[in-house]
């Protein structure tokens, strides 16, 4: 009920008030809450017009990642590649980490395994820089799934060196273990 209070506050003021100076944010969240209310062809229109409509909003980084994770979570890697791209191509660094994290999923799932590490392993030295939580994080789940994809490119020792420099030889055997 809340949800669906917020949405028609947000389409109000679209629709009473155009000129309003954060329609860009009104759009960013009225996408977001349609998502998380299971509309998502609602969701991903309003993610563009926020895009169209406001090119300069400090919110298009995340619109264009919104888009990504929809696309890929609905298989279409060619439009979450090109979304992902966009999102990267902002340089914001709130978003470009993540985007480039699930770049690389994009192609681990068209077989592009080599890329894949390449932009993983950007990940992981990108988030040792960062001091933030969601980065930590990051880095952790980017590790893990770096051994998924050195499993595909037959480099075992490459993969245990990498480990072992990123956190020692514990960690180095933890990770080439899930290499089998």
């Amino acid at each position: 009920l809340i949800k669906q209070n917020a949405l028609k506050l947000y389409e109000k003021v679209l629709g009473e008030y155009p000129t309003y100076e954060r329609n860009d944010e009104v759009l960013f969240y009225l996408g977001y809450n349609e998502y998380e209310a299971g509309n998502k062809d609602k969701a991903v229109s309003n993610y563009w017009t926020l895009i169209k409509q406001f090119p300069e909003s400090r919110l298009v980084p995340d619109a264009y990642l919104q888009l990504g994770e929809h696309f890929f979570s609905a298989n279409d890697v060619n439009k979450a590649r090109k979304a992902l791209e966009r999102a990267l191509a902002t340089k914001t660094e709130k978003v470009y980490n993540y985007a480039l994290y699930k770049l690389a999923w994009c192609d681990y799932n068209v077989q592009e395994y080599a890329v894949g590490i390449q932009q993983l392993k950007e990940v992981i030295d990108r988030s040792e820089k960062a001091t933030d939580t969601k980065s930590v994080q990051l880095k952790a789940e980017a590790l893990g799934d770096l051994a998924r994809f050195f499993s595909y490119v037959d480099e075992v020792q490459t993969a245990f060196d990498y480990f072992k420099a990123k956190g020692g030889e514990e960690i180095a055997f933890t990770y080439s273990t899930k290499l089998g």
